[in-house]
């Protein structure tokens, strides 16, 4: 690496451009844009890896003579915690978030929960980390209905103007929803799963982690901010999570495997020691150039490193790939996702050079800030969340959100008692008010037609009866004129052949045409 500064000069970090990308663990600016820009993914230029970094916490050390570069980088972490650990106003406007999130959460699902989880929980998150919620909802839900879920709390955030847009993430496992608030609300970064309560069940073990080993959030918080740079702190981009992170790292300083053979009080007591330079080194050391990628398995049942094979694990199409055992489900591979995994080594395995041949003198007096540093975004970005939460716009900006009216199933399965009938009339709209009256099955309809009123006579089938047809008669008498309709007159062609059509129609002959001597109708001619 080059020098950094001219002799005799301190400087309050590196050269103006950092330490290269990617491939060979460069360090990349982590702006925390709009979702839409984080949705997009873009190759770095070189303006990206020559945007100038900011180490405030350099400020807060003297020049204090060091007996070893290992001492000096250990004051740098301790200062580099202190500054990146989340503020009280931080802390605060996340809780203020979280509970107006909940009410509107609540409003469409009345019965639902939202509990966080991750690194929130711990204090273990960086200025622009990601808020993890775990929505619980009494109903079992398959992953369509999840899905839906997230699709119906995305429109509820939008139309009450939390945030602009929202990022699903639904390759993965687990579901989720990612969005950023707007700039009035802080522009958080809240990621949301529906009925997935495995993050929930870590938060206890994490933490007793944390309390058990006093240099794991020291170790985590820089590790982190490291990754975060070069975009690999991210499950859903490929990057080693919170959760694996922290697995990698409490490995080496549990006593029982201590890869490097250091002292007990070395890892129990590390401030005392101040033996913080030397365990990140360890740890850069161990997983840039030690780690058996292809045939190791990091084992939290056990607390040791196993053989995938023993595990069943090597049979995947990247064997190479970091395998770690889930806390809850041992069985699952909670460090598959991470598929930029040989990103990741190289990575570990360049900052660890760049720290070892850093130099050692009073001219140099910020070895942390060769791999790790700060955006001035970052900087404004915690100064603008300080100003909200001092003044009180951040409650006033979530009290004036708009909560959407109480949700109502649109299907109501209560008994309903059965409607008469309503009348219409054929120029109106509006139903009459005449009820409709029940009438007897053998009573025929009232209709002012002459035709369908009740015959007053019997039908008289006698000229039906033996005689003509071999039937007997049935009814007796004379039928009705008003039941077979009014009388018709006698057709002209019908004289002296029955009674016209009124006798053709209802009981006489035919009439049959008169062909006398008149002419007979022409035939037609057939074409």
């Amino acid at each position: 690496m080059p020098d950094q500064s001219e002799a005799g000069t301190p400087e309050p970090g590196p050269a103006s451009a950092p330490p290269s990308v990617s491939s060979n663990g460069q360090i990349a600016r982590n702006t925390g844009k709009s979702v839409n820009r984080m949705m997009k993914k873009k190759k770095r230029t070189a303006d990206d890896m020559n945007e100038e970094f900011v180490w405030p916490w350099v400020d807060l050390l003297g020049m204090t003579e060091y007996e070893s570069k290992e001492q000096r980088l250990h004051d740098e972490i301790v200062a580099y915690a202190s500054y990146i650990s989340p503020t009280a106003q931080e802390q605060r406007a996340r809780k203020l978030v979280m509970a107006r999130v909940g009410e509107l959460v609540r409003r469409r699902f009345p019965n639902s929960t939202l509990t966080p989880f991750g690194s929130i929980t711990n204090q273990t998150y960086l200025p622009g980390g990601d808020v993890d919620l775990l929505m619980i909802w009494p109903r079992e839900l398959d992953l369509e209905g999840k899905k839906k879920t997230l699709y119906n709390l995305s429109g509820i955030f939008r139309n009450a103007s939390v945030t602009q847009d929202t990022l699903f993430v639904f390759r993965a496992r687990v579901p989720i929803m990612h969005f950023k608030t707007v700039d009035e609300l802080g522009s958080l970064h809240i990621d949301i799963s529906v009925n997935s309560p495995d993050g929930v069940k870590l938060v206890p073990i994490m933490e007793k982690y944390l309390d058990s080993m006093p240099a794991l959030r020291y170790l985590v918080l820089v590790v982190k901010g490291y990754l975060s740079q070069l975009r690999l702190n991210s499950a859903q981009d490929g990057g080693l999570s919170s959760y694996s992170l922290m697995k990698t790292i409490e490995l080496p300083l549990d006593l029982q495997r201590n890869p490097k053979q250091r002292p007990t009080d070395d890892i129990e007591k590390p401030l005392e020691y101040e033996s913080l330079g030397r365990l990140l080194m360890d740890f850069l050391d161990h997983y840039g150039n030690e780690f058996d990628y292809a045939e190791s398995c990091v084992s939290v049942t056990q607390g040791k490193v196993v053989s995938k094979k023993s595990k069943g694990w090597d049979q995947t199409s990247q064997s190479d790939h970091l395998s770690i055992e889930c806390l809850v489900n041992s069985n699952w591979d909670i460090g598959r996702p991470t598929g930029k995994i040989k990103q990741v080594r190289t990575a570990f395995h360049n900052a660890h050079m760049i720290l070892q041949g850093y130099p050692f003198s009073m001219a140099h007096t910020n070895a942390l800030g060769a791999i790790v540093g700060i955006s001035p975004e970052t900087v404004e970005h915690r100064e603008h969340l300080k100003q909200l939460v001092d003044s009180g716009d951040l409650e006033r900006n979530l009290a004036s959100i708009q909560l959407p009216p109480p949700y109502v199933p649109r299907r109501q399965f209560q008994p309903q008692q059965p409607q008469q009938p309503q009348h219409y009339h054929h120029n109106h709209h509006q139903p009459n008010q005449r009820q409709q009256q029940p009438m007897p099955s053998y009573q025929p309809h009232p209709q002012h037609n002459p035709m369908y009123q009740q015959p007053a006579y019997p039908y008289n089938a006698s000229y039906y009866g033996n005689g003509h047809t071999g039937a007997a008669p049935y009814y007796s008498g004379q039928p009705s004129q008003a039941y077979y309709g009014p009388q018709m007159p006698n057709h002209p062609a019908s004289q002296g052949y029955g009674q016209g059509y009124g006798a053709y129609g209802y009981g006489g002959q035919p009439a049959q045409p008169n062909y006398g001597g008149g002419p007979r109708p022409k035939k037609r001619r057939q074409f």
